[in-house]
């Protein structure tokens, strides 16, 4: 299912989208589709239900300021950005 939408976007916004688009050989909705389901977390609670940090123990805020990534996963994850700033991933 889908819901269709009308949004505006600042020019600067829409010319990088459609400059990325024409680079990816790709629709523009279909960058703005893929662009927004990965910047969103999931908030099926089954999958992520985070409780709010307002309501976290500071013993716990603390430790989720030292997280990290492991440094195989921050490269692979450098090197994933670097192919998909350049247009060079393509969809399953």
């Amino acid at each position: 299912m889908s819901t269709q939408i009308t949004i505006t976007l600042p020019d600067e916004v829409y010319q990088r989208v459609e400059c990325f688009a024409r680079l990816a050989n790709r629709d523009l909705a279909s960058v703005l589709v893929d662009t927004i389901q990965l910047s969103l977390p999931s908030t099926r609670a089954d999958i992520f239900d985070p409780e709010p940090i307002s309501d976290l123990p500071d013993e716990q805020v603390f430790a989720l300021t030292e997280l990290q990534m492991e440094p195989d996963q921050d490269t692979r994850l450098s090197e994933l950005l670097d192919r998909q700033q350049a247009g060079l991933l393509a969809e399953k």
